[in-house]
C-alpha cells in the first residue's frame, strides 16, 4: 500500500502529460489508504486536463487546416463541412456541436494561449476556459487579453463559479465604456426555452434581463407563499404558481407584497 500511496502522491503533485497518464494506469485496483485514493482522484483529474488540452490543440489544427472534401479541388466551405462531419462521426457528437468544439477550440488558442497553458497543467478545468471565452466573446482580441491577464493569477484557486464572477468584473474594468453596448446586444437575444424531459415532464425557461428575471422570480416565489402547501414543497409550489399566472388561472384571493433585490453578481453576468 505504501508503494502506490507514493505513487499517487507523486503523480498527484507532478506535470501532467503523457508519463503520468501511465502512472495511474499502474494504479488500477491497487490498494490505496484513505490519502492515497484522494491523491488518485486528484491525479486523475489533472490527466484530464491535459488530455482536454491536447484534443483542444488537435481540433484547433483541424479548424486551421481542414480536411479536404474533393481531392484536388478546394473548396474552403466544402472542406469545413467534411472536417465537420468527420469530427462528429469520430466523436459521436451531433454536427453542430462539432462546429462549436471546432471553433471554440481556434478561438482558445488564438485569444487564451496563457490559460491553455494552465489547462494543460492541470491547474485548471476546461470550464474555466469556456467561462472566459462566454464572458468575453463581444470584445476585440486586445481587450480579451486584458481581461485573461486580470484574471489568469487567481484562476487556479477558484470555483467555476467564481471564475464567472471575477472574469465579470474583469471585463467591466478592461472595457467600462463598452458595458452598456454589450448588454444591448446581449438584450436582443431574450427568447423563452421548452424542452423535453422524461416521463411526460418537460423544462420551461426564459433568457432575461436580470431585472426582469428578479422581478418575474419573486413575483412566481411571492404567489407560491399565498397557495396551500396541500402536501407540495414550495419549489413545487413555485412551479405551479408560474403556470397560475402565466395562464390566467391564479385563484388566489391573497395580496402579495414583491420587493426586488438584485444582486450586483447577477447585474454584470
Amino acid at each position: 500500500m505504501e508503494e502506490a500511496d507514493a505513487l499517487a502522491a507523486g503523480l498527484a503533485r507532478a506535470v501532467p502529460g503523457a508519463e503520468s497518464v501511465a502512472g495511474i494506469a499502474e494504479l488500477e485496483g491497487a490498494a490505496l489508504s484513505a490519502a492515497g485514493r484522494i491523491d488518485a482522484l486528484v491525479a486523475v483529474a489533472r490527466a484530464r486536463c491535459w488530455l482536454e488540452a491536447v484534443q483542444i490543440a488537435m481540433l484547433a489544427g483541424l479548424q486551421e487546416q481542414p480536411l479536404t472534401c474533393i481531392p484536388g479541388r478546394p473548396d474552403a466551405l466544402g472542406d469545413f463541412l467534411e472536417t465537420q462531419e468527420q469530427v462528429a462521426c469520430a466523436l459521436r457528437i451531433s454536427p453542430d456541436t462539432a462546429r462549436a468544439r471546432l471553433v471554440e477550440a481556434q478561438q482558445l488558442t488564438a485569444r487564451f494561449p496563457t490559460a491553455l497553458g494552465l489547462l494543460a497543467g492541470g491547474q485548471v478545468q476546461i470550464m474555466h476556459l469556456k467561462a472566459l471565452l462566454e464572458h468575453t466573446a463581444a470584445l476585440d482580441d486586445e481587450t480579451a487579453t486584458r481581461v485573461e491577464a486580470l484574471v489568469l493569477p487567481k484562476l487556479p484557486t477558484q470555483t467555476v463559479g467564481a471564475a464567472r464572477k471575477a472574469i465579470s468584473r474583469a471585463v467591466l474594468k478592461a472595457d467600462p465604456a463598452g458595458a452598456e453596448q454589450r448588454h444591448t446586444r446581449a438584450r436582443e437575444d431574450r427568447r423563452t426555452t421548452l424542452q423535453p424531459h422524461p416521463e411526460g415532464m418537460a423544462w420551461y425557461g426564459a433568457l432575461l434581463t436580470a431585472g426582469d428575471a428578479a422581478l418575474v422570480d419573486a413575483a412566481v416565489t411571492a404567489h407560491a407563499h399565498t397557495l396551500d402547501a396541500d402536501g407540495r414543497t414550495l419549489p413545487q409550489r413555485c412551479a405551479d404558481a408560474l403556470v397560475e399566472l402565466v395562464s390566467g388561472t391564479a385563484t388566489s384571493s391573497t395580496t402579495a407584497t414583491i420587493v426586488v433585490t438584485v444582486p450586483f453578481d447577477t447585474l454584470i453576468g
